[in-house]
C-alpha cells in the first residue's frame, strides 16, 4: 500500500529542464550574452591570416577595455582585428539584431507565429518598388539613401498595407 506523500508525489506533474530554465529569464540572458561574446570572439579571430582566440582575447581587452597587458601581438595583427574584423562581426551582429527585432514585430502585431516578409508578401512589395526605380531614369541620393531604397520602402509599406 502507498502512503499518502506518495501518492501525492506521484500526482504532482514532473517538470522538465526546458520549463525551470524558462522560469528563469535572467540565466537565459547571461546564457545568450555569453553565446554572443564567444561568437564575437570567433568571428574576430577566424580569416585568411591566422590569429590565435586568445591573442584576440588580449587585443580586444587592450584596445577597448584598457586592460594593461602585456604586448605580445604584432602590429599587423592588431590592425587586423581592430580595423577591419571587428566593424564587420559587429556590422553582422548589429544587422542580425535588427531582422530579429523585425521578424518579432511582424509575428507580435499580426498575431501569427508563422508571418515573414515573404507570406506577408513585403519581399514581393520591395522588389516591385525597387525594379519601377530601376525603370525610372531619374537618380537622387540624399544622404546615401537613394530612390531605389525609398521606392523599395514604399512597396514593402504598401504591401503589408494591402494584406
Amino acid at each position: 500500500m502507498a502512503t499518502r506523500l506518495e501518492t501525492a508525489a506521484a500526482a504532482q506533474p514532473t517538470i522538465g529542464w526546458a520549463e525551470r530554465l524558462r522560469a528563469r529569464p535572467l540565466i537565459i540572458g547571461a546564457l545568450g550574452m555569453l553565446a554572443l561574446v564567444v561568437a564575437l570572439v570567433l568571428g574576430v579571430t577566424v580569416g585568411s591570416v591566422a590569429i590565435e582566440p586568445g591573442e584576440t582575447v588580449a587585443i580586444l581587452g587592450h584596445r577597448l577595455l584598457g586592460l594593461d597587458l602585456p604586448t605580445t601581438w604584432s602590429e599587423a595583427s592588431e590592425t587586423i582585428v581592430i580595423d577591419l574584423r571587428l566593424p564587420r562581426v559587429l556590422t553582422a551582429m548589429i544587422v542580425g539584431t535588427g531582422l530579429a527585432v523585425a521578424g518579432m514585430t511582424f509575428q507580435g502585431l499580426l498575431r501569427n507565429p508563422l508571418a515573414d516578409p515573404y507570406v506577408l508578401g513585403t519581399a514581393s512589395g520591395a522588389a516591385l518598388g525597387a525594379a519601377i526605380a530601376v525603370i525610372i531614369p531619374v537618380r537622387i541620393v540624399f544622404l546615401q539613401f537613394g530612390l531605389l531604397h525609398g521606392l523599395a520602402f514604399v512597396g514593402a509599406l504598401a504591401a503589408v498595407t494591402v494584406v
